[in-house]
């Protein structure tokens, strides 16, 4: 029993405080202040144009990168330290860069502080460079770019929030597919080439050699980049790295478009209005997309980003329509709940069955067919209910 305990020599079996516990419960009391100032600046500053708002947050995200500068050249194995200092100055500076311009706060000085954003945490991940930052960078920038192309069609026209949300939920299925090549290009990752498809490139040969003529390759020429017989394949530890940052950037990509499904979602909803119908069935064909399209990525964590996402966008919008209708037992409560029980418990047996069940080849040609039948059906109808057939009839 002493040995548990710590007597008689052994080790100890509750972890003490070190000067890790010490450093990150500092960088938490950090980030408490921090939340003070921005609530206080925000605050002040939808009372006035005063640019003291911005100047304290300004000064405040100034101190946090120099004291991030410091970790950096003094401690730069202590990346943890870094990256708090870091995310704290880049929720500071972009909160200074939105609150400068004058005028009530809108959709431009909104564009301003996702700016900020975006190129704060693009820094951090590139000074960092570590599998799960690139992943957090990449959600953050997933989502603060949709925000961002949002706020800029807002700056110069008053689109309706249910437009905005039609185009974002569009949007999210092109980034969907759009991921692993966007992955690919991030990562530097070129698509294989093939110089003939009858394989002729494999015995090259120089100018001015003679056909019969079979030369070995000189250590000097493989260091020759412009030489067509070096051999530029890969080695694993490149292959593996490439493989990771690869598989980062697909993880990040699908956190940040779940991120933004749900308030896509609600935006689309309108319960009681006369298109309701189309809505909900635009709301429910991009769920049931993504719901599909997260059997295409092998990694488990991008799968279950998509699926979380459109469950969370299901409760959503349950939700909504629950607190839309009269308040009352049946309406607000009885039939809310039983829809969600339902769902989950249709989860919960696709859980159970589909991973040990071994289908049929037919049965994954019907589900992509279905899949196909039901983008085909989303784009129409999303443009229906967004008024583009009425704007090019008029």
């Amino acid at each position: 029993m002493g040995k548990w305990l710590g007597r008689d020599g052994g080790g100890r079996m509750f972890a003490p405080v070190t000067s890790l516990t010490a450093a990150h419960t500092a960088m938490a009391i950090i980030a408490m202040a921090v939340g003070v100032v921005l609530a206080l600046t925000l605050r002040t500053r939808t009372i006035t144009d005063s640019p003291v708002p911005a100047a304290m947050a300004g000064g405040i995200g100034v101190l946090l990168v120099i004291g991030a500068l410091v970790v950096w050249w003094g401690w730069r194995e202590r990346r943890d330290l870094f990256s708090g200092f870091g995310w704290l100055a880049v929720v500071l500076l972009a909160v200074a860069a939105a609150c400068a311009p004058p005028g009530a706060l809108g959709a431009a000085h909104a564009l301003i502080g996702l700016v900020v954003v975006v190129l704060g945490a693009i820094t951090i991940g590139v000074a960092t460079r570590k599998r799960w930052q690139t992943a957090v960078v990449t959600a953050v920038v997933t989502v603060c770019g949709i925000l961002a192309a949002v706020a800029a069609v807002r700056m110069f026209r008053p689109v309706s929030m249910q437009v905005l949300a039609i185009c974002v939920l569009v949007g999210l299925l092109v980034l969907i597919r759009m991921t692993p090549t966007v992955a690919l290009w991030v990562a530097r990752v070129r698509p294989p080439h093939f110089g003939s498809i009858t394989g002729r490139d494999l015995f090259a040969r120089r100018a001015g050699m003679p056909v019969d003529t079979v030369a070995p390759v000189s250590e000097a020429d493989a260091d020759d980049e412009d030489n067509e017989l070096t051999d530029i394949t890969a080695r694993g530890t490149a292959i593996a790295a490439s493989a990771r940052l690869v598989n980062a950037v697909q993880v990040g990509m699908c956190v940040g478009v779940s991120l933004v499904l749900p308030a896509a979602v609600w935006g689309v909803l309108t319960p009681r209005q006369p298109w309701a119908w189309l809505a909900l069935l635009v709301a429910g064909l991009t769920v049931g997309l993504f719901i599909t399209q997260g059997r295409g990525f092998a990694a488990k964590y991008q799968a279950v980003a998509l699926v979380c996402g459109a469950s969370a966008a299901v409760c959503a919008g349950v939700l909504k329509y629950a607190l839309d209708t009269p308040k009352g037992v049946q309406t607000g409560l009885l039939w809310p709940a039983i829809f969600v029980a339902a769902f989950a418990a249709l989860g919960l047996a696709v859980a159970l069955v589909v991973p040990a069940t071994r289908f049929r080849p037919i049965i994954r040609l019907t589900v992509e067919w279905l899949e196909v039948l039901a983008m085909i059906a989303l784009l129409p109808a999303a443009a229906a209910l967004g008024g583009l057939f009425a704007w090019l009839r008029h």
